[in-house]
């Protein structure tokens, strides 16, 4: 007895997925673009400002190809040899001394929010340049023994918004693997 089976379609539908490796890379790329854009414009308003801004400028993203045509996205601070960004997110333990770069920003936040020094009726502070400096050092030294003593709080912008973009970081995934799906099937 002699069996034939004859599918229709089959030889298209071979032919789609011949075409899988370019599309299983393009779409995914693509994918990975969208939330990576999205989460950093959640981050960025969250990221704390201090006097500078300097953090919240900092904050980028990329979408790199690894080995093995891994797709990483990365949002982050471009302040890679900073503690500052890590401890805005993280926080930090009672017990730590505020380095000696940390204390220069400290004494220079101090200054500009105006905390330290008397003013005149008009306003202006009063002392010369290097009294001032001093009651700066000063209030800056107190703020930096409360944080020994107390630790930091972590502000977890970064984390906070990936929790505010997550909806959308699925609904991209989801419409990625459609799109492949659908190349896979129709291209």
């Amino acid at each position: 007895m002699d069996f034939q089976i004859e599918l229709k379609g089959f030889d298209e539908e071979m032919r789609g997925l011949e075409k899988f490796p370019q599309i299983a890379q393009r779409e995914p790329t693509r994918a990975m673009e969208q939330p990576v854009y999205a989460v950093e414009a959640e981050v960025k308003p969250l990221a704390p400002v201090g006097v500078s801004g300097m953090l919240r400028n900092s904050i980028g993203s990329e979408v790199t190809t690894g080995l093995g045509g891994t797709i990483i996205g990365r949002i982050g601070s471009s302040m890679k040899d900073e503690v500052y960004p890590k401890v805005m997110e993280f926080g930090r333990e009672p017990g730590h001394w505020i380095s000696p770069e940390g204390m220069e920003s400290l004494i220079r936040w101090v200054h500009v929010k105006g905390l330290a020094g008397s003013r005149s009726p008009s306003g202006r502070r009063r002392g010369n340049q290097f009294t001032q400096l001093v009651e700066d050092a000063t209030v800056a030294g107190a703020i930096a023994m409360a944080i020994y003593r107390r630790g930091i709080k972590g502000r977890h912008f970064l984390s906070g918004g990936f929790q505010r973009a997550r909806g959308r970081v699925l609904e991209f995934f989801k419409a990625a693997q459609a799109r492949i799906a659908k190349a896979v099937m129709h291209d």
